[in-house]
């Protein structure tokens, strides 16, 4: 408190900073990772390394955020948004099956499950909780993709990648045969 005028002066800071960092992180890998998926990844790990690092952080917005002026607030909220633009973005390529309003429902909502965890009582060391919540998040983002992939596997009796980056490079027939 001795370098902030108040309680509400630091939650500002302290969610301040949060903020920029998400939204740089997630900036960034839109900026430089031009694989859907592999953007996806990237953002999931963001979200769900700041989840399981910054667990009391997101327990206090939440419980606090009512007691920051209005200006702020409005001012996070739209950053928030600023920050779901990328995974909407990177979902609407993948998930071509939705609508956008259902794109930004299923992001929200994975969003909303990962912040959750800042509720909950740990129960396994926080590395294997990030395995597990980045598991649990992709499935919720991709699982029809999922289902394709395991349908397609027993109609043809091998399972293959669901996504192969190729190289920029290759001509059309180098991109038949890996297509093939």
């Amino acid at each position: 408190y001795r370098h902030f005028a108040s309680k509400q002066a630091l939650l500002e800071s302290l969610c301040d900073r949060a903020m920029t960092r998400m939204l740089d992180g997630a900036e960034h890998i839109t900026e430089t990772v031009g694989d859907p998926h592999t953007a996806l990844e990237s953002l999931v790990d963001l979200h769900v390394a700041f989840a399981v690092s910054e667990r009391a952080l997101i327990g206090v917005w939440v419980r606090e955020a009512r007691s920051l002026s209005d200006d702020v607030r409005r001012s996070l909220r739209r950053r928030m948004r600023a920050y779901e633009q990328p995974w909407l973005q990177v979902l609407g390529d993948l998930r071509e099956d939705l609508e956008p309003a259902e794109v930004a429902v299923v992001a929200g909502s994975t969003l909303a499950m990962l912040n959750g965890t800042a509720f909950t009582t740990p129960v396994v060391e926080p590395a294997a909780q990030a395995r597990l919540l980045r598991r649990m998040a992709l499935a919720a983002l991709l699982a029809p993709l999922q289902a394709r992939r395991e349908q397609l596997a027993r109609e043809h009796g091998r399972r293959v990648p669901m996504f192969v980056k190729i190289a920029p490079d290759l001509d059309e027939a180098q991109v038949g045969v890996i297509a093939a």
